[in-house]
C-alpha cells in the first residue's frame, strides 16, 4: 500500500520455532521507507527499551540507496474511532514514557519556532490563491469576507512562538492519530506505530491536536473536558499541570500544529493527491474542505486566545 512516506505490505510467513520441531505461520508487516536516510528502526528499539507501547521490531535492512526495510509485528485491529477513551489513554501512556539515557541522546528536539515563522508567508500564499478563485468558491468566500483576517492570522502565528518555546519538553509522536495505532487482538491494549518522527517537543503536543480545537458547541466542549480527565488520569501525577494550564497549552499547540501543516493542505488542495485515492478531483475537494475548516477554526482561536492582546500590551 502506498503512503506519503513509506510503502507497506502484509506477508504471511512460515517459520520454525527455536527448538526446531514446530512450524508456525505468522503475519508480519513490511515497511519500506520512501525517504533515504529515514531511521525508524532507531525509535522502535529505543522505545521498546524505554517501555513504550509499540509493536515488536523483528528486523531491519537497508537498500543501496539508504532506504530502510522494516519487518514488524503485525497488528490486526487498527484504529480506535469507536473507543476514543482508549485512544486518549494511549496518547497519555506514550507521552509519559521516559526515554532511557542512550536513546534520549539520539532524539532530536522539534523546533516549532521555525515552522511558525514560515506560517505568515504560507497564509499569504493561501489568501492570494483563494481570492483569485484557484481553491474553490468556499475558500474564496472565507478569504474575502474580512480584509483583516489574513493579518489577524499572521499576527496570531507569530504570537504563538513565545509560549510554545517556553513549554516543558517531553516525548512526542508528532502524528498520533487513530490510523497510527493498532492492536494485536481485539482485547489487547492499543499500540503506537509510524515512529519515524518521534522526538522531544512540547509535552502536550500530541494531545493538543485533539483537545485544543475551538469547540463548536456544548457537546464538543463537554467531550473535550471528559477526554482531558481521561488523559490527565493516566498522566503521571507528579508531572501533571493544573487544568487551566493544560487547557491553554492544548489550545496553543492545536493552533501550532494546524499552522505548521497549512502548506501541506495547500499543496494537496492544488494537486489532489491522497493515498489510496485515484480520483484527483475528489482529492482536491476533500483537501479544500479540510483547508477551509482549518482556517475557519484558526480565526476562532485567534479571537479567543489572548496571545495577540498580550503582544500588543507588551
Amino acid at each position: 500500500r502506498e503512503g506519503y512516506a513509506a510503502d507497506r505490505v502484509v506477508l504471511t510467513c512460515t517459520c520454525t520455532t527455536r527448538r526446531g520441531w514446530q512450524q508456525k505461520k505468522r503475519r508480519v508487516f513490511i515497511k519500506r521507507q520512501r525517504i533515504a536516510g529515514r531511521c525508524e528502526a532507531l525509535h522502535y528499539r529505543g522505545l521498546t527499551e524505554s517501555g513504550a507501547p509499540v509493536p515488536r521490531l523483528y528486523g531491519v535492512t537497508e537498500t543501496d540507496d539508504h532506504r530502510e526495510f522494516l519487518v514488524l509485528e503485525h497488528l490486526r485491529h487498527a484504529g480506535d474511532r469507536e473507543a476514543p477513551e482508549a485512544f486518549i489513554e494511549l496518547i497519555a501512556r506514550f507521552n509519559a514514557v521516559q526515554p532511557v539515557p542512550a536513546y534520549r541522546k539520539q532524539l532530536a528536539t522539534h523546533d516549532f519556532q521555525v515552522e511558525l515563522q514560515k506560517a505568515p508567508e504560507v497564509l499569504a500564499t493561501i489568501w492570494h490563491r483563494a481570492t483569485r478563485g484557484d481553491l474553490g468558491s468556499d475558500l474564496k468566500a472565507l478569504c474575502t469576507y474580512s480584509p483583516q483576517s489574513l493579518s489577524r492570522l499572521q499576527d496570531f502565528a507569530t504570537s504563538c512562538i513565545g509560549p510554545v518555546t517556553k513549554m516543558e519538553k517531553g516525548l512526542i509522536h508528532t502524528d498520533l492519530r487513530p490510523e497510527n495505532t493498532g492492536r494485536k487482538t481485539s482485547r489487547s491494549r492499543p499500540l503506537v506505530v509510524d515512529l519515524a518522527e518521534v522526538c522531544l517537543g512540547p509535552r502536550f503536543f500530541d494531545i493538543g491536536r485533539w483537545l485544543g480545537c475551538p469547540p463548536v458547541d456544548r457537546a464538543s466542549r463537554a467531550w473535550q473536558s471528559e477526554m482531558a480527565n481521561v488523559y490527565l488520569g493516566y498522566y503521571p501525577k507528579r508531572d501533571a499541570p493544573s487544568r487551566d494550564q493544560f487547557k491553554v497549552e492544548c489550545r496553543i499547540l492545536w493552533a501550532t500544529a494546524t499552522l505548521s501543516m497549512l502548506w501541506f493542505w495547500l499543496d494537496r488542495a492544488v494537486d489532489g493527491w491522497l493515498p489510496g485515492e485515484s480520483d484527483r478531483q475528489a482529492g482536491r475537494r476533500v483537501c479544500r474542505e479540510r483547508l477551509h475548516d482549518q482556517l475557519a477554526s484558526l480565526l476562532v482561536a485567534a479571537a479567543r486566545l489572548p496571545l495577540n492582546r498580550r503582544r500588543q500590551e507588551a
